[in-house]
Protein backbone atom coordinates (compact mmCIF):
# COMPACT_ATOMS: atom_id res chain seq x y z
CA UNK A 1 0.00 0.00 0.00
CA UNK A 2 1.64 3.31 -1.22
CA UNK A 3 0.55 6.05 0.72
CA UNK A 4 1.55 9.64 1.60
CA UNK A 5 0.73 13.31 3.24
CA UNK A 6 -0.17 14.09 -0.50
CA UNK A 7 -2.95 11.24 -0.91
CA UNK A 8 -6.10 12.77 -1.89
CA UNK A 9 -9.56 10.69 -0.91
CA UNK A 10 -13.61 11.38 -2.47
CA UNK A 11 -14.48 10.45 1.30
CA UNK A 12 -13.05 12.25 4.82
CA UNK A 13 -9.97 11.03 6.20
CA UNK A 14 -8.92 12.12 10.12
CA UNK A 15 -5.55 13.00 9.82
CA UNK A 16 -3.51 15.67 10.84
CA UNK A 17 -2.99 16.62 7.43
CA UNK A 18 -6.69 16.61 5.83
CA UNK A 19 -9.13 19.19 8.27
CA UNK A 20 -11.86 17.19 6.77
CA UNK A 21 -13.13 16.71 10.36
CA UNK A 22 -14.75 19.87 12.22
CA UNK A 23 -13.15 18.12 15.54
CA UNK A 24 -11.41 15.11 16.76
CA UNK A 25 -7.93 13.31 17.22
CA UNK A 26 -6.37 10.63 15.99
CA UNK A 27 -3.07 10.01 17.31
CA UNK A 28 -0.56 7.00 17.46
CA UNK A 29 2.72 6.38 19.49
CA UNK A 30 4.69 3.04 19.05
CA UNK A 31 7.69 1.78 21.41
CA UNK A 32 9.49 -0.92 20.04
CA UNK A 33 11.02 -3.66 22.03
CA UNK A 34 13.79 -6.06 20.06
CA UNK A 35 15.60 -9.04 21.24
CA UNK A 36 18.75 -10.09 19.04
CA UNK A 37 18.65 -13.79 20.27
CA UNK A 38 15.84 -15.21 19.23
CA UNK A 39 15.45 -12.05 17.16
CA UNK A 40 12.34 -10.84 18.06
CA UNK A 41 10.32 -7.53 17.64
CA UNK A 42 7.47 -6.31 19.92
CA UNK A 43 5.66 -3.37 18.76
CA UNK A 44 4.27 -1.84 22.16
CA UNK A 45 0.93 0.34 20.58
CA UNK A 46 -0.92 3.27 22.86
CA UNK A 47 -3.38 5.44 20.56
CA UNK A 48 -5.66 8.13 21.10
CA UNK A 49 -9.47 8.55 18.96
CA UNK A 50 -11.68 11.17 20.11
CA UNK A 51 -13.96 11.26 17.10
CA UNK A 52 -17.40 9.44 18.32
CA UNK A 53 -18.66 8.20 14.83
CA UNK A 54 -15.11 6.38 14.27
CA UNK A 55 -15.19 4.96 17.54
CA UNK A 56 -18.23 3.36 17.25
CA UNK A 57 -17.17 1.88 14.11
CA UNK A 58 -14.61 0.26 15.86
CA UNK A 59 -16.96 -0.89 18.70
CA UNK A 60 -19.46 -2.64 16.70
CA UNK A 61 -16.77 -4.64 14.45
CA UNK A 62 -17.25 -1.96 11.12
CA UNK A 63 -13.90 -0.94 11.67
CA UNK A 64 -10.56 -2.03 12.74
CA UNK A 65 -7.76 0.32 13.74
CA UNK A 66 -4.35 -0.66 13.58
CA UNK A 67 -0.86 -0.68 11.62
CA UNK A 68 -0.06 -0.70 8.03
CA UNK A 69 3.56 -2.71 8.81
CA UNK A 70 5.69 -2.73 5.46
CA UNK A 71 9.38 -4.16 4.88
CA UNK A 72 10.64 -4.30 1.81
CA UNK A 73 13.79 -6.69 2.94
CA UNK A 74 11.34 -9.56 4.03
CA UNK A 75 8.63 -8.41 1.98
CA UNK A 76 5.97 -8.30 4.31
CA UNK A 77 2.93 -5.37 3.62
CA UNK A 78 -0.02 -6.15 6.07
CA UNK A 79 -2.21 -4.57 8.21
CA UNK A 80 -2.38 -5.35 12.00
CA UNK A 81 -5.33 -4.67 14.16
CA UNK A 82 -5.04 -3.24 18.43
CA UNK A 83 -8.00 -2.31 20.60
CA UNK A 84 -8.95 1.07 21.25
CA UNK A 85 -7.31 0.95 24.07
CA UNK A 86 -3.65 0.09 21.91
CA UNK A 87 -2.08 -3.14 22.25
CA UNK A 88 1.07 -5.60 21.73
CA UNK A 89 2.13 -6.61 18.56
CA UNK A 90 4.84 -9.42 18.05
CA UNK A 91 6.43 -10.97 15.07
CA UNK A 92 7.91 -13.84 14.49
CA UNK A 93 11.72 -13.97 13.76
CA UNK A 94 12.75 -12.77 10.20
CA UNK A 95 9.08 -11.15 9.88
CA UNK A 96 10.84 -7.52 10.33
CA UNK A 97 14.17 -6.94 9.19
CA UNK A 98 16.07 -3.42 8.70
CA UNK A 99 14.06 -0.88 7.80
CA UNK A 100 10.37 -0.93 8.58
CA UNK A 101 7.29 1.81 8.57
CA UNK A 102 4.88 1.78 10.19
CA UNK A 103 1.49 3.37 9.17
CA UNK A 104 -0.95 4.29 12.13
CA UNK A 105 -4.89 4.02 10.36
CA UNK A 106 -8.15 3.25 10.88
CA UNK A 107 -10.13 1.19 7.73
CA UNK A 108 -13.67 -0.39 7.45
CA UNK A 109 -13.92 -3.95 7.56
CA UNK A 110 -17.04 -4.17 5.77
CA UNK A 111 -19.68 -1.64 3.78
CA UNK A 112 -21.05 0.86 5.99
CA UNK A 113 -24.54 1.97 4.22
CA UNK A 114 -25.00 5.47 6.09
CA UNK A 115 -21.70 6.75 7.92
CA UNK A 116 -22.47 10.41 8.98
CA UNK A 117 -21.21 13.10 7.67
CA UNK A 118 -22.38 15.49 10.64
CA UNK A 119 -18.42 15.91 12.01
CA UNK A 120 -17.13 16.49 8.76
CA UNK A 121 -15.91 19.65 6.49
CA UNK A 122 -18.86 21.08 4.46
CA UNK A 123 -17.47 20.34 1.26
CA UNK A 124 -18.99 16.81 2.01
CA UNK A 125 -22.32 18.00 1.84
CA UNK A 126 -23.65 16.80 5.05
CA UNK A 127 -25.92 13.76 5.27
CA UNK A 128 -24.32 10.42 5.05
CA UNK A 129 -22.33 7.99 2.52
CA UNK A 130 -21.81 4.87 1.85
CA UNK A 131 -18.24 3.72 2.59
CA UNK A 132 -17.04 0.14 0.85
CA UNK A 133 -15.10 -2.59 2.68
CA UNK A 134 -11.26 -1.74 3.07
CA UNK A 135 -12.02 2.18 3.06
CA UNK A 136 -9.47 4.44 4.72
CA UNK A 137 -10.89 6.47 7.56
CA UNK A 138 -8.55 8.14 9.80
CA UNK A 139 -4.49 8.07 9.44
CA UNK A 140 -1.57 9.28 11.82
CA UNK A 141 1.91 9.98 10.61
CA UNK A 142 3.54 7.23 9.42
CA UNK A 143 7.11 6.22 11.60
CA UNK A 144 9.72 4.31 10.45
CA UNK A 145 11.99 1.95 12.38
CA UNK A 146 15.07 -0.06 12.14
CA UNK A 147 15.64 -3.63 13.25
CA UNK A 148 18.45 -5.79 13.06
CA UNK A 149 22.17 -5.75 14.72
CA UNK A 150 23.51 -3.09 12.62
CA UNK A 151 22.51 0.19 14.44
CA UNK A 152 24.31 -1.61 17.53
CA UNK A 153 27.78 -2.15 15.87
CA UNK A 154 30.24 0.36 17.99
CA UNK A 155 30.89 3.30 15.22
CA UNK A 156 34.70 1.97 14.93
CA UNK A 157 33.95 -1.40 13.71
CA UNK A 158 33.25 0.57 10.30
CA UNK A 159 36.15 2.38 10.00
CA UNK A 160 40.19 1.81 9.34
CA UNK A 161 43.12 4.12 9.59
CA UNK A 162 45.52 2.93 6.44
CA UNK A 163 48.41 4.88 5.52
CA UNK A 164 48.36 6.36 1.85
CA UNK A 165 51.60 6.93 0.16
CA UNK A 166 49.99 9.91 -2.41
CA UNK A 167 48.92 11.81 -0.03
CA UNK A 168 51.15 15.07 1.17
CA UNK A 169 52.38 15.41 4.42
CA UNK A 170 50.29 16.21 7.06
CA UNK A 171 47.66 15.47 5.09
CA UNK A 172 44.22 13.08 5.40
CA UNK A 173 41.28 11.76 3.31
CA UNK A 174 38.63 9.39 3.61
CA UNK A 175 37.66 6.58 1.20
CA UNK A 176 34.49 5.14 0.84
CA UNK A 177 34.86 1.90 -1.46
CA UNK A 178 35.60 -0.82 0.75
CA UNK A 179 33.82 -2.72 3.92
CA UNK A 180 35.41 -0.39 6.28
CA UNK A 181 35.43 3.57 5.73
CA UNK A 182 39.08 3.95 5.42
CA UNK A 183 40.66 6.97 7.06
CA UNK A 184 43.58 7.59 4.63
CA UNK A 185 47.12 8.93 6.30
CA UNK A 186 49.82 10.31 5.05
CA UNK A 187 53.18 8.81 6.16
CA UNK A 188 53.90 11.24 8.85
CA UNK A 189 50.52 11.61 10.35
CA UNK A 190 50.62 7.30 10.18
CA UNK A 191 53.19 7.58 12.69
CA UNK A 192 51.58 10.19 14.64
CA UNK A 193 48.19 8.53 15.01
CA UNK A 194 50.07 4.86 15.57
CA UNK A 195 51.49 7.07 18.55
CA UNK A 196 48.86 8.30 19.41
CA UNK A 197 47.07 5.51 20.28
CA UNK A 198 49.62 4.16 22.75
CA UNK A 199 48.68 6.81 24.96
CA UNK A 200 46.02 7.36 27.52
CA UNK A 201 44.44 9.91 26.52
CA UNK A 202 45.30 9.69 22.61
CA UNK A 203 42.54 7.54 21.19
CA UNK A 204 40.17 10.50 22.42
CA UNK A 205 42.22 12.93 20.64
CA UNK A 206 41.96 10.61 17.46
CA UNK A 207 37.71 10.29 18.11
CA UNK A 208 37.46 14.11 18.09
CA UNK A 209 40.44 15.16 15.77
CA UNK A 210 39.82 12.58 13.32
CA UNK A 211 36.57 10.45 13.11
CA UNK A 212 34.89 12.95 13.83
CA UNK A 213 35.42 15.26 10.27
CA UNK A 214 35.42 11.47 8.72
CA UNK A 215 31.76 11.26 9.85
CA UNK A 216 30.83 14.63 8.86
CA UNK A 217 32.63 13.98 5.35
CA UNK A 218 30.26 10.38 5.09
CA UNK A 219 27.41 12.74 5.93
CA UNK A 220 27.71 14.69 3.47
CA UNK A 221 28.12 12.39 0.62
CA UNK A 222 25.13 10.46 1.48
CA UNK A 223 23.48 14.10 0.96
CA UNK A 224 22.33 12.66 -2.63
CA UNK A 225 22.00 9.16 -2.09
CA UNK A 226 23.68 5.88 -1.52
CA UNK A 227 25.97 6.66 -5.12
CA UNK A 228 26.06 2.88 -5.46
CA UNK A 229 27.63 2.00 -1.11
CA UNK A 230 24.11 -0.41 -0.49
CA UNK A 231 26.38 -3.78 -0.64
CA UNK A 232 29.04 -2.50 1.92
CA UNK A 233 29.22 -3.56 5.21
CA UNK A 234 29.59 0.20 6.55
CA UNK A 235 26.26 1.67 4.65
CA UNK A 236 24.64 -0.79 6.31
CA UNK A 237 25.61 0.12 9.68
CA UNK A 238 25.78 3.69 9.43
CA UNK A 239 22.64 3.90 7.67
CA UNK A 240 20.97 1.71 10.41
CA UNK A 241 22.58 3.94 13.15
CA UNK A 242 21.23 7.54 11.39
CA UNK A 243 17.71 5.87 10.98
CA UNK A 244 17.54 4.84 14.49
CA UNK A 245 18.93 8.39 15.85
CA UNK A 246 16.20 10.32 13.16
CA UNK A 247 19.23 11.81 11.26
CA UNK A 248 17.81 13.16 7.95
CA UNK A 249 20.54 11.93 5.12
CA UNK A 250 19.04 14.80 2.73
CA UNK A 251 20.06 17.43 5.05
CA UNK A 252 21.80 16.75 7.88
CA UNK A 253 23.07 18.91 10.29
CA UNK A 254 26.63 17.91 9.69
CA UNK A 255 28.19 19.18 12.97
CA UNK A 256 25.40 18.18 14.87
CA UNK A 257 24.56 14.70 13.32
CA UNK A 258 28.14 13.55 13.80
CA UNK A 259 28.83 14.28 17.43
CA UNK A 260 25.31 12.44 18.01
CA UNK A 261 26.66 9.40 15.88
CA UNK A 262 30.07 9.27 18.00
CA UNK A 263 27.66 9.59 21.60
CA UNK A 264 29.57 13.29 22.11
CA UNK A 265 32.78 12.76 21.92
CA UNK A 266 34.47 16.04 23.39
CA UNK A 267 32.52 14.61 26.86
CA UNK A 268 35.53 11.78 26.09
CA UNK A 269 38.27 14.61 26.60
CA UNK A 270 36.82 16.19 29.28
CA UNK A 271 36.79 12.95 31.34
CA UNK A 272 40.53 12.76 30.77
CA UNK A 273 42.66 14.09 33.71
CA UNK A 274 45.65 13.83 31.05
CA UNK A 275 44.42 16.63 28.79
CA UNK A 276 42.18 18.82 31.42
CA UNK A 277 45.24 18.57 33.57
CA UNK A 278 42.54 17.89 36.82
Amino acid sequence: MKLNDETRFPHPVLSPQTGDYLNGVFEFTVSVEETIKPSQVTLHCKLELTEPTLRELIVSGDAAVGLFVTCLDSYLAKPVTVGLEGGTLSFEPGELIGKVTLRPMIWSRRMISNYSLANCHEEFGGGSIELASGTILALDDPMTINVGREKLAQMDTIFAIAEAEQLDLGELSVSLDSDRIKILAAKDVYQQLNTLRGQGAGSKVILNSVYMPAVMQVLNTLRDGANGYEGLRWYKVFTAKCEHLNIDFANPDLWKSAQRLLEMPFTEITKSPEIMGT
